[in-house]
């Protein structure tokens, strides 16, 4: 539907693109108004974007670094119906079309987050998410709505998938880039990494080699012991890929990944009016994660299709202090602190074989089959201790050591099929069966006051069924298309980490998978020939047993996870983008997403907390809008180029208990940069402001009381100036 673009006047747009960022550039085109058709590989086979029935965006790994990101909020913010909270760097929740209930760590995440084939989230669990900097990546793509037919039980919301730049034989390269950014309030951030591509052999195998180290100077300033931006951080990640080419038929790759992080704080805040400042915490909360894979991929092309086998495995292991103790049982005249350190051990084996049609687009018929196996495993501990003031010690209250497992086998299929010129009908299919089990042994001296050393809860959670996907798509006419789906997600069920003891005696010992339905149309139009897209999608989610963030009640209200009945999400979505003729180079894009998430029904939990019928879903804006302006003109072997942006997040709720509002509130991005081909590492410099107004928000808040909570915020104004070369 749409032609090429040329390439001289391709925009560093703040826009999403949606595109495949492994796909060749385009031809170039006469016309260089013209938008560039465009493929994705997120569905697991190549496909123009503007062929499948559903909502995906993606970035391609050169528009991340022209937007000057660093990590993932930075981007993902750009994409209206995508929403993501923190409460420290590598551990992220990522909401879609307002489908989440926890912006912490307590329940399992509502969002898959693969790299490649590699799920990266826990299925019971979320503590160490990787947040993958985006240097010398192909692309991320975000696939909106439950991706349960591919993907299974990781992705109840959608999937956000990175794309690493593979090894490519028969290529020498080098690129490396250095970073320096200033923040308002705050001490600078460096960042800086290099790239290496390495031919081996007779150009039939390349080795590629990426190192990247990130440090963050913080921003939080502790006014209790008059120390400034004690959150700083160190993060190194390194990755390794071979590529082996064996034949005409025959492709290998090996994959490596490794992500170390140390934090001397976590990033909390505990005001509400922008600073970032605390007063209640008694020490520092120190924590370290560290994650790791190795994927092995094999590719054997048929005559009648393509043979994939993916096996991958992961570790992820963190020590997480939390002693940044709120008082919640302290005393602070006595200066008191209750601290509850945590360490968690995960591992995971994942292994995928599929068959998938030929790539040919005039074809009837295109389709994939395939089968999944995953178990994981997780050994966490936790233990909640008061320091005793008159004997100086500790007093252990509660230790937690929670040893489960899940697994996941499941057969899966798709299939499209033509029905003449512009008809298209598609159906998937994935038959999966899922067990969560394990034991959780609490002991401490509120468990031995009962009259028992240990509490022990042993629990199994299965669960099996069908996920469909159901598609029709109509070409109205060669400019304009629609769709109409409906697709089916779920989530693993699961042992509780905090079981029920005399301590928690109305906590429950599991809880149960939740499932959605997304019923979804969209509309997909191009105009004046090609310069021109509008493209829109309304969807209703239907929500079965949403897991939710509560507390136990009891002596010690500790966190736990509860299914609330029933909720909903409906809402729309808006996207054009302009490549006006009368002004060559300039780009212009618009937008815009609606997402009303709530409960539908009373929810009352195990501590006695009442949620009334029609509250909001936690974690999200209910609005979103991204506009934005760029401009690239060219002078001899220079390359200018401007982007403005402007972006404008809606209101939410921090739990669903609407606690606390978060979010409202709007920036402006300003980046030049210029680009000299002809020189000697084809050098590239820009320099950005975001958040030119300082404007501040409130994007996280984990609230114990009206007095007694912790925030953190957007990030603030924010001088960036970054310098690539390439050999």
């Amino acid at each position: 539907m749409a032609a090429a673009q040329d390439a001289d006047a391709e925009l560093p747009t703040i826009p999403v693109r949606e595109g495949d960022p492994d796909a060749p550039p385009p031809a170039a085109a006469d016309d260089s108004t013209v938008l560039e058709d465009v493929i994705v590989t997120a569905t697991k086979r190549r496909a123009a974007l503007r062929d499948l029935p559903q909502s995906i965006a993606a970035l391609s790994g050169e528009e991340l670094e022209q937007l000057g990101a660093a990590e993932l909020r930075d981007f993902l913010i750009r994409i209206p119906g995508v929403g993501q909270s923190e409460i420290q760097p590598d551990l992220n929740r990522i909401s879609i079309r307002g489908i989440q209930t926890d912006v912490s760590n307590v329940t399992p995440a509502a969002t898959g987050l693969f790299i490649d084939d590699v799920p990266l989230i826990d299925p019971f669990l979320l503590h160490v998410s990787p947040d993958l900097p985006p240097f010398d990546l192909a692309g991320i793509e975000v696939l909106k709505g439950p991706q349960g037919t591919l993907f299974g039980g990781s992705a109840l919301a959608g999937a956000l998938r990175y794309k690493l730049a593979d090894a490519v034989p028969g290529a020498w390269e080098s690129r490396g880039f250095a970073q320096y950014q200033t923040l308002a309030d705050g001490s600078p951030n460096r960042i800086a990494g290099a790239a290496l591509n390495l031919s081996l052999g007779e150009s039939d195998a390349a080795l590629r080699l990426v190192g990247i180290s990130r440090l963050t100077g913080g921003t939080i300033d502790d006014l209790r012991s008059g120390d400034k931006d004690t959150d700083r951080t160190s993060n190194f990640s390194g990755r390794a890929l071979l590529r082996w080419n064996a034949g005409d038929d025959w492709s290998v790759g090996l994959k490596a990944y490794d992500q170390y992080t140390h934090g001397e704080d976590v990033p909390l805040a505990e005001t509400t009016d922008g600073r970032f400042e605390r007063q209640r915490a008694l020490t520092q909360s120190p924590y370290e994660t560290q994650y790791r894979f190795f994927a092995l991929d094999l590719t054997r092309t048929l005559s009648f299709g393509e043979f994939v086998s993916v096996t991958s495995w992961l570790h992820k292991q963190g020590d997480l202090s939390n002693a940044f103790a709120e008082r919640i049982l302290g005393v602070e005249s006595l200066g008191q602190p209750i601290g509850a350190p945590m360490t968690e051990d995960t591992r995971g084996l994942v292994q995928e074989f599929r068959l998938v049609s030929p790539d040919a687009p005039e074809a009837k018929w295109e389709w994939l089959i395939g089968a999944f196996g995953h178990d994981h495993s997780s050994f966490t501990t936790q233990r909640i201790f008061t320091t005793v003031p008159i004997a100086g010690q500790d007093a252990d209250a509660l230790n937690f050591v929670a040893d489960v497992e899940a697994r996941e086998y499941a057969l899966f299929g798709e299939a499209s099929r033509r029905l003449g010129r512009r008809w298209k009908a598609t159906l998937g299919l994935r038959g999966y069966q899922v067990e969560t089990f394990g034991t959780v042994v609490s002991s401490g001296v509120l468990i031995l006051a009962s009259g028992s050393p240990e509490n022990r809860n042993d629990a199994n959670v299965r669960a099996s069924g069908v996920n469909p996907q159901l598609a029709l798509q109509v070409d109205v006419t060669d400019d304009i298309a629609s769709y109409v789906s409906a697709t089916r997600g779920f989530r693993f069920g699961g042992v509780q980490t905090i079981g029920p003891s005399p301590a928690s005696p109305n906590a429950r010992q599991t809880y149960s998978p939740d499932t959605v339905w997304n019923y979804e149309l969209g509309l997909r139009t191009q105009w004046l020939d090609g310069a021109l897209q509008i493209d829109g999608a309304v969807f209703y989610i239907d929500w079965n047993d949403p897991q939710v963030q509560t507390t136990t009640g009891g002596a010690v209200p500790l966190n736990t996870i509860d299914n609330a009945g029933h909720a909903r999400s409906r809402g729309g979505e808006l996207a054009l983008r302009y490549l006006p003729a009368f002004l060559d180079g300039l780009d212009l894009g618009l937008s815009w997403a609606w997402a009303d998430a709530r409960i539908t029904e009373p929810y009352v939990a195990p501590g006695g907390a009442t949620v009334p019928k029609g509250a909001r879903l936690p974690g999200s804006a209910d609005r979103q809008l991204v506009a934005s302006l760029g401009y690239r003109r060219g002078f001899g072997a220079a390359a200018f180029t401007t982007t403005l942006a402007y972006v404008r997040q809606g209101d939410g709720v921090s739990d669903i208990l609407q606690s606390m509002k978060i979010l409202d509130y709007q920036t402006f991005d300003l980046r030049c940069g210029i680009a000299l081909s002809q020189l000697w590492g084809a050098p590239e410099l820009s320099v950005g402001l975001m958040n030119l107004t300082d404007e501040r928000a409130v994007t996280t808040a984990l609230v114990q009381s009206e007095t007694n909570y912790t925030t953190i915020y957007n990030r603030p104004r924010t001088l960036d100036i970054r310098l690539d070369l390439r050999f």
